[in-house]
């Protein structure tokens, strides 16, 4: 597995909680060391030379990514992780009394608690059936899907290692 000598944390040992605290590679772990070292600015609020430097690096970061995922670059929010991205979703789609969201038994708590707090205000959650592998059930994901505003679901299980059917999830 030549990938591991990329992440000089993982040296020695097998990284088990990954989906909690994501490892760096060494290039990246260096990259942000180097920038709180020599900038520490932020990007695209300032219109002086290192604040300049800062967004140039931001938008051709923003451009490459766009472009290895065949997207815009207006299409791309970078967010501090993913449950903070699941929580402005949630709170950001406008969901209300009555509208439906549909998860599943399979989905971690990050995609699962931003979702179950609109109960506050009306909102539904349903949950679809895995199988004892951890695969989503597609005929209780389609009839629960029906009348949803929403449907959340997990594309790989962080504790199972069950890898869904997204094309046909999507579908539905």
């Amino acid at each position: 597995m030549g990938y591991k000598s990329h992440f000089p944390s993982s040296s020695g040992y097998c990284n088990l909680d990954a989906a909690a605290t994501g490892l760096l590679p060494g290039s990246v772990a260096a990259f942000i060391f180097n920038y709180h070292l020599k900038s520490c600015v932020n990007a695209g609020r300032s219109a002086y030379r290192r604040s300049i430097d800062v967004t140039g690096m931001v938008d051709e970061a923003r451009e490459k990514i766009a472009l290895f995922l065949g997207t815009g670059k207006n299409n791309l929010a970078f967010v501090p992780g993913a449950t903070h991205a699941i929580n402005w979703v949630a709170k950001g789609l406008g969901l209300s009394h009555g509208d439906t969201v549909l998860c599943t038994v399979a989905d971690h708590h990050a995609n699962i608690l931003p979702w179950v707090d609109l109960k506050k205000i009306g909102t539904r959650v349903v949950f679809a059936a895995c199988d004892v592998l951890g695969r989503i059930d597609l005929e209780d994901f389609e009839r629960k899907a029906r009348g949803a505003r929403v449907a959340a679901f997990v594309a790989a299980s962080n504790v199972t290692g069950a890898i869904q059917p997204i094309r046909e999830l999507a579908g539905i």
